[in-house]
């Protein structure tokens, strides 16, 4: 069986994936090929697949933003035409691309799953950029019902977005959704003391106790809330807040830590691929964030990564997210609601001071990262799933 994967930017996470199939299909001559902006690679990594490189995400305002997925979905359906003799697997990065199957299929006859990332239109209406009911949000949900239709197999991360995306289907449950949760590479990041942790020692953490957020800053998180609760933690010396990452927020994030003139919270750019597993691995506890209203719509990946580095969990979330089922069902953090800081605040003051409570969440953390989000358990699921095409 031949494979196209289409997905925008392709983390670690993806290309996990994409082994895995490679490492099957390789024993009957299959061949797979990644339409991909971005690549995350290791240095020395070898590609076991044939990259075609499309147009990269840009990190930009929303009109912009649209613009650039209109560009790579075009380069989506130019490569539908040229292997449509390949069964397709799609993820929602653009999310105009698992729109354009449907004129694949017709075009084509493409046959393809779609694994959905982020729930749309809900994600635009929630951000504010169409009105919930109008004529575009309609507009889109019957295209997306269509696309999820004629899908051979539909996969999501969670079960409240599945729930989300079987209302686009209204009366006509006519969809099976297979939910996988995405994962993190056990053996790639870690724990580590933060002795032995470059990192931590050129930031100046290895005596700190650490609250990290790593990753995108976008309006789909708490972000404001970080930097209020490191205002009201000032005096406490030992404590440092590290938000890493860039996106949408970032100038925001960047002035009101200068406005308020804090010392003990900084924002890092993004790190290179290698120095990954020692950042995450400094932090004491990582946020994990959904803001108000978008729960069911997005399941942050964040988490898997935070959880492979032994950190304990603060997952500011809505209270009905799979976030914060999945910190009760492993005992691994603590539960805030968005936009309290103070309540933030305190969760970090209850772990620093209670070290036998720390430890137990860490170590609930890496045991249900290696038992369920390992990159081995996530790729197994897929192989699992999409056995009968693979022969």
């Amino acid at each position: 069986m031949k494979l196209l994967g289409i997905n925008q930017t392709t983390g670690t996470l993806f290309r996990e994936v994409m082994e895995a199939l490679c490492a099957h299909l390789g024993a009957q001559a299959g061949e797979v090929v990644l339409l991909a902006g971005t690549i995350e690679e290791p240095a020395g990594y070898k590609r076991p697949y044939t990259w075609v490189k499309g147009c990269p995400l840009r990190r930009v305002s929303p009109g912009r933003r649209i613009w650039n997925w209109l560009r790579f979905g075009w380069q989506a359906l130019r490569a539908m035409r040229r292997y449509r003799d390949r069964f397709a697997l799609i993820v929602t990065n653009p999310p105009v691309v698992p729109w354009l199957a449907v004129l694949g299929q017709w075009l084509f006859g493409l046959r393809y799953a779609l694994v959905i990332y982020d729930v749309y239109p809900d994600v635009l209406v929630e951000a504010g950029l169409i009105g919930e009911g109008g004529f575009v949000d309609r507009l889109l949900r019957a295209v997306n019902a269509a696309s999820l239709r004629r899908a051979e197999y539909v996969i999501t991360l969670g079960y409240r977005m599945r729930r989300r995306l079987e209302a686009h289907l209204g009366r006509r449950q006519d969809v099976v959704f297979h939910v996988i949760p995405n994962w993190a590479d056990t053996r790639f990041v870690r724990p580590l003391a933060k002795a032995d942790n470059p990192f931590a020692r050129e930031q100046g953490l290895t005596d700190k106790f650490v609250v990290m957020y790593s990753g995108a800053l976008g309006d789909s998180h708490d972000l404001k809330s970080i930097v209020e609760a490191a205002e009201i933690l000032h005096d406490q010396p030992d404590v440092r807040f590290l938000l890493i990452g860039g996106g949408l927020q970032e100038d925001d994030i960047r002035r009101l830590i200068e406005h308020k003139g804090l010392t003990n919270c900084r924002l890092l750019p993004w790190r290179d691929l290698d120095e990954i597993p020692y950042s995450l691995s400094a932090a004491d506890c990582q946020i994990v964030s959904i803001d108000i209203g978008r729960g069911g719509t997005v399941v942050p990946s964040k988490l898997y990564s935070a959880l492979a580095a032994g950190a304990a969990i603060l997952a500011v979330s809505p209270p009905d997210t799979e976030l914060v089922q999945d910190i009760e069902r492993h005992q691994c953090g603590l539960w805030i609601e968005p936009r309290d800081p103070a309540v933030l605040a305190g969760a970090v003051r209850k772990l620093r001071d209670d070290p036998a409570l720390l430890a137990r969440f860490k170590i609930n953390a890496r045991a249900a990262a290696e038992r369920e989000y390992d990159v081995r358990v996530g790729t197994a699921r897929y192989v699992e799933l999409l056995r009968p095409l693979l022969g």
